[in-house]
């Protein structure tokens, strides 16, 4: 047997070093990756919610201030105030519900896996968008401009809850 038959293949050392380095790196690297797309759904799930709430604010300013009572109100007219209907399919993790009435509305986006805010959003017609036990009130002046108050006890409805106490994260409109 001669020298070079002896250096053949690799020593288990390092096949050991290797799997090792490899289990680092996918430890580190999973959690970052689920991060960035829980990230990423609930960021989507806010922005549908403010969405569909701007679209029935609007909706309501055209039909003498009572909102749509269905989310067909807002993508069945022409032009419509919403080209998609959320309602409709679960979306990046997040099943969409509204509860309609000419007064009122809430909607909610409830998570359906496991990459996205456990305890889902939900907007109402004041324009509180809240998550658990944080939220931002809106306030509309009448002509287009939007002011946004700061608040983080909001109270229940959708898929949020309600709290005696505030939350951390913050909620831009």
């Amino acid at each position: 047997m001669n020298r070079s038959d002896k250096m053949k293949g690799f020593a288990v050392l390092e096949l050991v070093l290797v799997a090792l380095i490899l289990v680092v790196i996918v430890t580190i690297g999973i959690p970052s990756v689920v991060r960035f797309i829980t990230n990423a759904n609930n960021k989507y799930a806010q922005q549908t919610l403010k969405a569909i709430a701007m679209a029935a604010t609007e909706y309501a300013r055209h039909h003498n201030g009572q909102y749509p009572t269905s989310m067909q109100d807002l993508t069945n007219n022409n032009p419509p105030y919403l080209t998609d209907a959320y309602t409709a399919n679960p979306n990046y993790g997040f099943n969409f519900s509204c509860t309609w009435s000419l007064t009122d509305f809430t909607c909610s986006a409830i998570p359906v896996g496991m990459l996205s805010y456990k305890n889902g959003y939900y907007i109402t017609s004041d324009l509180t968008l809240a998550s658990g036990r944080s939220g931002v009130v809106l306030r509309d002046d009448g002509i287009g401009e939007i002011e946004e108050i700061k608040g983080g006890d909001v109270g229940g409805g959708g898929g949020g809850g309600g709290g005696d106490k505030g939350g951390d994260e913050e909620m831009i409109f």
